[in-house]
């Protein structure tokens, strides 16, 4: 890991909300706070350079393809929001807000995923997710 890496690794296990910093371009993860590694069930640094589709309930609908288009809002928009039926690899399920912000990080363009586990909370109906306007094209009902 860059020297660089490592301090801003350093700095996101200081949040306590699961941060995931991806690729602005491929969209492939290169930073996750430890939050983010405990929300989801995983070792610290794991994840670096996969792809984050991996953790979405793609057999209820969420797939590669749906967070493809919602980091293409950030990267178009400057951010996204939407509600996210999220998978760990043990297989278990869980709704997340998922708030996508893009930026630069030493020069290259990222997107910044803040994650909040909102299954306990007033998540959404449980049938379909909730979506802003502007991140509409990720849902699948309006």
């Amino acid at each position: 890991m860059r020297e660089d890496d490592r301090r801003y690794a350093e700095l996101l296990d200081a949040i306590p909300e699961a941060v995931i910093v991806h690729d602005g371009r491929t969209g492939v993860v290169r930073l996750a706070n430890r939050a983010a590694c405990t929300m989801f069930g995983v070792s610290s640094g794991a994840e670096v350079g996969r792809s984050g589709a991996r953790f979405s309930a793609e057999d209820e609908g969420f797939t590669a393809d749906r967070m493809g288009a919602a980091l293409r809002e950030a990267r178009e928009h400057g951010h996204a929001r939407l509600e996210w039926r999220s998978r760990r690899p043990d297989g278990s399920k869980f709704w997340s807000e998922v708030r996508l912000n893009a930026a630069e990080l030493a020069g290259e363009p990222i997107i910044v995923a803040m994650v909040r586990n909102s299954t306990s909370s007033s998540a959404p109906s449980r049938r379909a997710p909730r979506a802003s306007p502007a991140t509409r094209c990720c849902s699948t009902t309006r």
